[in-house]
């Protein structure tokens, strides 16, 4: 079994409360954006143009 399959595995045998699993979406949701951000920022630095949507 792969490292993917094994991690996989265990994120699916989480057991979460209904608003403990919204909290998680909302939280990695957020985390997905602020990546955005980051690679929009290095963009911007590099004098690339801003390809990626933002929400700031």
């Amino acid at each position: 079994m792969s490292f993917k399959q094994i991690y996989r595995k265990a994120l699916d045998g989480v057991s979460l409360t209904e608003s403990e699993h919204d909290a998680v979406i909302t939280e990695a949701k957020l985390a997905f954006v602020r990546n955005q951000n980051v690679f929009a920022d290095l963009d911007q630095a590099a004098c690339y143009s801003n390809h990626y949507p933002t929400a700031r």
